[in-house]
């Protein structure tokens, strides 16, 4: 399936009005690390990394992502979660670092440190000594998402905010290609990145309607451009 990078404008909630009650909410317990993984199922290299993010995706205060890119799929695999969205969401962090290398797996902590992913260390390291950014609530109800916003992020002009719809962790055998006869798990596999518009509101929470739906989650990220620096981030799982 390919998946294309779509616009939506958010719907605010009336003032005065109360927020619906949530369905589901947001467990997470101190600020958040946001960890990007840019694999493939064709790259042979990238089920040692897929592992080390699936680890990882246990720790509470951690956002696990996992980006399927395309370039790959010239080989005998198509990979069955790889989108177009993801390809050029790699290219546009690797050309913000001014570096014209492309590759997988390539691990991204915060939207600024980036590495080989499957270094399981140096991912522990930056899991425990980074400095987390600023936590988004989230809540879930009726194909909706509330977002709680902190107000002085909205004063920033040079900041994004995106909305990544991720799939539940699947099992995919891979019948051809460099990891035939492999069934490797993949986590939180990313399905839809949406880049949301007109969202700098002095407003302590935005209502944003999902239009395509997925089986896991969504996680809500504010950073610099369209693919840096990771300011501020949630997550809630479906």
């Amino acid at each position: 399936m390919k998946i294309k990078f779509q616009k939506f404008y958010l719907f605010l909630s009336a003032l005065g009005m109360l927020m619906p009650v949530s369905v589901i909410a947001n467990e997470q317990h101190k600020n958040p690390v946001v960890l990007e993984l840019f694999t493939s199922q064709s790259c042979s290299s990238c089920p040692p990394a897929d592992k080390v993010l699936h680890e990882f995706s246990q720790e509470p205060h951690v956002i696990a992502l996992g980006y399927h890119v395309t370039y790959w799929n010239h080989l005998d695999w198509e990979d069955t979660l790889s989108s177009e969205s993801s390809t050029l969401l790699q290219n546009e962090f690797n050309a913000g670092l001014g570096s014209n290398r492309v590759y997988t797996p390539q691990m991204v902590v915060n939207g600024q440190d980036e590495f080989t992913g499957s270094k399981r260390g140096r991912v522990a390291s930056h899991v425990e000594d980074i400095s987390p950014v600023t936590y988004i609530k989230l809540s879930f109800k009726n194909d909706r998402i509330f977002a709680d916003i902190p107000t002085h992020l909205t004063n920033d002009k040079n900041l994004n905010l995106m909305v990544v719809g991720f799939d539940r962790d699947i099992i995919q055998s891979i019948t051809d290609g460099e990891n035939s006869g492999e069934d490797v798990k993949y986590t939180n596999p990313v399905r839809v990145i949406n880049y949301i518009q007109d969202w700098r509101v002095k407003a302590k929470s935005i209502e944003i309607p999902i239009i395509s739906k997925t089986s896991g989650g969504y996680a809500v990220i504010i950073r610099e451009g369209r693919a840096g620096k990771i300011i501020a981030a949630g997550q809630v799982r479906i």
